[in-house]
């Protein structure tokens, strides 16, 4: 009996151990937790999220394309990030990625949607120019390419028309009444000269030709020199 008693005893102080053990353990923890969060408040914490993001597109722009490729979700997805300077390294990483257009054409979708939402001209020059080296993706982003030529950005609306251009003839004279009407509103002489210049082969025998001599026209260029080589050959 008293070893049975003993025994029991023992159990008991065992057990009571075990709980102190547990709980000072939990305090423990619950004490860590209580520091890191003391450390980092949710929006320190948001902010240092945001600083590891950029030391990892940092270390992308050092990488070859075809050790970047499998980050590119990532990488699109941080055109879109609120800090700045995450959008300036992501806009760097996918210009590089720019020169293996086929390793960027599962995310056309992605890309043509930040064209026309993302209010940092950055991105959408970035974008408009990525876009003009894909192939399906280009042909399908050929509307939102063409309400960039209102952009607010002379750069934007420049690599717009450039992208516009690496259409193929169909699509582009598809789209060029649209175009033409709002380079027209637009009044940038430089992007409308370059859109005349960069399109006209492509459109030449097209009846849509013809609204690039009326383009022409508006930037006061005469029907003399447009008719010498141009599309509207014998414009008067």
């Amino acid at each position: 009996m008293m070893f049975v008693a003993s025994l029991a005893a023992a159990l008991i102080v065992l057990s009571a151990g075990a709980l102190l053990y547990s709980s000072s353990l939990m305090e423990a923890r619950f004490d860590g937790r209580r520091t890191w969060l003391d450390a980092h408040p949710p929006r320190k914490a948001s902010e240092d999220y945001e600083i590891l993001r950029r030391r990892r597109l940092a270390a992308l722009t050092e990488l070859a394309p075809a050790e970047v490729e499998r980050y590119l979700p990532a990488v699109v997805a941080s055109l879109d990030r609120d800090d700045g300077e995450v959008r300036r390294l992501a806009v760097l990483v996918l210009e590089r990625m720019a020169d293996e257009p086929a390793t960027l054409d599962a995310h056309g979708a992605e890309l043509t949607a930040l064209l026309g939402r993302s209010a940092d001209a950055r991105v959408r020059l970035s974008v408009a120019r990525t876009l003009s080296k894909l192939g399906a993706p280009l042909i399908a982003a050929a509307a939102a390419l063409v309400s960039r030529l209102e952009d607010s950005d002379a750069e934007v609306r420049a690599a717009a028309v450039a992208a516009l251009g690496a259409l193929p003839a169909e699509t582009l004279a598809t789209h060029t009444h649209a175009a033409v009407e709002l380079l027209s509103r637009a009044g940038d002489a430089e992007a409308s000269a370059a859109a005349i210049d960069g399109w006209a082969d492509k459109l030449s025998g097209r009846p849509e030709g013809d609204e690039l001599g009326g383009l022409q026209f508006s930037l006061g260029r005469m029907g003399r020199e447009w008719g010498d080589g141009g599309v509207g050959d014998g414009v008067p």
